[in-house]
């Protein structure tokens, strides 16, 4: 988009971009840096346990979600003066350059940082690429930095960054290998584990994939500050090159070969920088930092293990060349993060500053969450029709697209690419329509031992009111929203046999538990949910005319007539005096019906108006004496969650109480109550961590 701009224009054009999406003073206590698939995740702490402003970037190591320190380090030397500003390598004469500010949007965070005379952004920038499935499933990020000096004289500025075998294992004791090698246009390392260990996974970080740090060799290929002769590297103990550097102001070009655990004198790989003497950049200085892992998935098929492998490799057929594009790509990347980054605060502003201050939190989270996959061919090659999209349950286990999670990111996917909601989907449908599948409701998920997919056929009928009702939900949702229904006539015998499953247990599903884990009796936000299922199958047959192999269109159960007839009942059980109850007749229950929210989404009509304004009448009588962190999801709980707590948040029309519950969310979403990315579920009283670190919310 700006790739022929001159650089300050574009300079300025960022600022003005960044200076309008941030919105609040206050940052949050966990920012996130690379986000960029299940397994490739850093984080950074800006605050003290206290609460204080801490030494951050610079004094504090990136970690993963699950708090894994990441050895990164950004060091700068200014007119022989070194500081660091990423990272924690801690000596008597460290210098730590100061943050003097920082911003988030949905795709990048920013750092202005101060080294002495010298000035410098410093941008990890994640592409969110909805529509382009080769960038998307491309697991990379950059880190690029602008300079200038603050008292218009030139000085001379030299930039260094690391990163170590701690990207690659939970196990420090782990031995790892390396590499450094020069592509057609990059100058790149890469790091692997000597043994990996394939599709095993500890403390949320895979044990099989290869780390890549990378910078264009020339300035010539990209417009890039960086040119041949600027440029250094090597590789060898974090120490002795981190003092290199210090000393000198540039490495020494060789290749250290004593390949070794993890924490033997930590072996590391270095790019580093000599600018000379400026004034200002000219042009970005980009690294790119990725992890790949290939195959990404190992799916359990008939009988057999189907390996299905990012879609990138549809594209490019060895790492080189897709390394290449993609830093060759990065002024276009940069525009086209703008305008997305435009789009969503623009549109989130609209609503209000600080649903917009969640929407920059949490985009990141939401697609680095998935893997973009396609089936690996028994003879070799890749079927690029067989696509499929399989989510990771971030932060909690190693549950495969999990049906609760894809429906709360479910609103967010359908605006973004419609296509997406049914690439995740398929996967659930196609297994469950198969004949291992015993069971007549749906599954939650696809097993729980990510990345290996095994399916998930086991005894969940509990669950089976949420899920049937979840699936049906999200599969009209897709239709509606892409206007075609190809999921509806494939899947058509399933679909029905789980709405008739509802018919039978949703109106009164005692005995039936939700995805969050109540078990209270006849649970109204279940019995709606199980409803609004049952409606969503009565869209279906009207207007997609689904054929089943046991069933004529005549003998189909009138499911619209259900739904209403279940509906109206529903009201007489669950609303009493003022307010919808948690459970039918416990007049002192209530808590956050959140799937009001999908039957005003699908505009099913089923809750009268005099119900809906009672609900949010009563939610507002309520607010005054709400914890800070939000209304319980339950009465019987001393919890909340984000995800159901905004859910709830867009059921109200009244903007004061709409955006009470989003300042409730707000809160803990910036807050420094835990040294954990933002979490789904946590305490309604002080904010402290239950589950869902660094999930899509």
């Amino acid at each position: 988009m700006f790739t022929n701009l001159p650089h300050t224009l574009l300079l300025l054009i960022c600022w003005a971009e960044l200076a309008q999406s941030q919105s609040t003073s206050v940052s949050p206590g966990e920012v996130p840096l690379v986000v960029r698939s299940p397994y490739f995740n850093s984080w950074l702490t800006t605050r003290n346990d206290d609460g204080t402003a801490a030494n951050s970037p610079g004094g504090t190591w990136p970690t993963t979600w699950g708090g894994r320190t990441l050895s990164w380090i950004g060091s700068v030397r200014v007119d022989g003066t070194y500081y660091e500003w990423l990272g924690n390598e801690v000596n008597s004469t460290t210098q730590f350059a100061p943050t003097i500010a920082s911003y988030i949007t949905p795709t990048r965070t920013v750092f202005t940082v101060e080294a002495g005379p010298i000035q410098f952004n410093t941008t990890y920038l994640s592409p969110v690429e909805p529509s382009d499935w080769v960038r998307q499933s491309f697991p990379f990020g950059y880190l690029a930095i602008d300079a200038w000096s603050t008292d218009g004289q030139e000085h001379d500025v030299s930039f260094y960054s690391d990163i170590t075998g701690s990207w690659l294992s939970n196990d420090s004791t782990d031995v790892v290998q390396w590499d450094t090698f020069k592509t057609q246009l990059t100058l790149c390392h890469s790091m692997t584990l000597v043994a990996p260990k394939p599709f095993v996974e500890n403390n949320g970080m895979s044990e099989d994939g290869t780390m890549y740090y990378a910078m264009p060799k020339a300035s010539d290929a990209f417009c890039y500050t960086a040119i041949a002769s600027q440029l250094t590297w090597q590789s060898g103990s974090s120490a002795v090159l981190r003092q290199g550097f210090k000393t000198a102001g540039f490495l020494n070009n060789t290749e250290e070969k004593n390949f070794r655990a993890i924490n033997d004198d930590f072996p590391t790989v270095a790019i580093s920088v000599n600018l000379g003497s400026i004034s200002e950049t000219t042009s970005p200085l980009v690294w790119a930092i990725g992890y790949v892992r290939d195959p990404v998935i190992r799916n359990a098929k008939a009988g057999s293990s189907e390996m299905r492998r990012s879609y990138f490799w549809t594209v490019y057929k060895n790492i080189n060349d897709a390394i290449d594009a993609f830093v060759a790509d990065f002024p276009a990347a940069l525009g086209r993060a703008i305008e997305l980054d435009n789009k969503l605060m623009f549109e989130a502003s609209n609503v209000s500053s600080q649903y917009a201050d969640l929407v920059a939190m949490s985009l990141r989270q939401t697609f680095g969450a998935m893997d973009i996959t396609v089936a690996e061919l028994p003879g070799g090659g890749l079927n690029s029709t067989d696509v499929k999209v399989y989510m990771k349950d971030i932060g909690s286990s190693r549950r495969a697209n999990p049906v609760e999670i894809i429906y709360a990111a479910f609103p967010a996917l359908l605006y973004l690419n419609n296509t997406l909601g049914r690439l995740l989907l398929e996967p659930l449908l196609d297994l469950q329509s198969s004949p291992v599948n015993p069971n007549p409701y749906a599954a939650p998920d696809l097993g729980s031992t990510y990345p290996d997919i095994t399916g998930n056929t086991t005894d969940q009928a509990r669950l089976g009111v949420e899920n049937c009702g979840s699936m049906l939900i999200m599969t009209l949702a897709h239709a509606r929203k892409s206007g075609e229904g190809s999921l509806i006539q494939q899947y058509a015998e399933l679909l029905k046999k789980w709405a008739d499953y509802l018919v039978e247990n949703s109106l009164h599903p005692d005995g039936f538990i939700t995805a969050d884990g109540l078990a209270n009796p006849d649970m109204s936000n279940l019995a709606l949910k199980g409803i609004l299922g049952i409606y969503a199958m009565s869209i279906m047959v009207q207007v997609h005319q689904p054929q089943t192999n046991s069933t004529n269109n005549s003998s189909i159960p009138p499911y619209q007539a259900i739904a209403e007839n279940y509906a109206r009942q529903w009201e007489s059980l669950a609303f009493s005096l003022d307010h919808i109850t948690s459970s039918y007749g416990d007049n002192s229950s209530w808590g956050l019906i959140y799937n009001i929210y999908l039957s005003q989404f699908l505009k099913s009509g089923l809750i009268s108006d005099q119900v809906l304004n009672s609900q949010a009448s009563f939610y507002s009588s309520q607010v005054s004496s709400a914890s800070r962190y939000g209304f319980p999801y339950d009465s019987s709980q001393n919890s909340t969650r984000s995800d159901w707590l905004l859910f709830t948040a867009a059921t109200v029309n009244e903007t004061g109480i709409r955006d009470a519950m989003i300042s409730m969310v707000h809160a803990r979403a910036f807050s420094t109550v835990s040294h954990k990315p933002w979490p789904v579920e946590y305490s309604s009283n002080d904010g402290s961590f239950i589950t869902g670190p660094a999930r899509y919310v």
